[in-house]
């Protein structure tokens, strides 16, 4: 399975489902590939997705992210 980073500006992106890059979410969500973060990485994903959508949709989105089977961490 191929491994990839996902910028937040592409995440910020591909989470609404009207978006044309919704795509990259739902390929995400079905373990389609395998997401490689940091913990700082997460933390951005936390703040800018919150500051985006609000501090619920943020815990939502997150809560996904940390269940996914497919997210692995890296050491940077």
């Amino acid at each position: 399975m191929e491994k990839f980073v996902i910028d937040t500006n592409i995440l910020i992106a591909a989470v609404p489902v009207y978006s044309p890059h919704h795509w990259i979410w739902a390929d995400l969500t079905s373990n389609k590939f395998i997401l490689c973060v940091i913990t700082e990485i997460l933390h951005e994903y936390e703040e800018v997705l919150s500051r985006y959508f609000g501090p619920e949709f943020s815990d939502f989105i997150m809560g996904i992210l940390d269940e996914l089977p497919n997210l692995e961490f890296v050491i940077s």
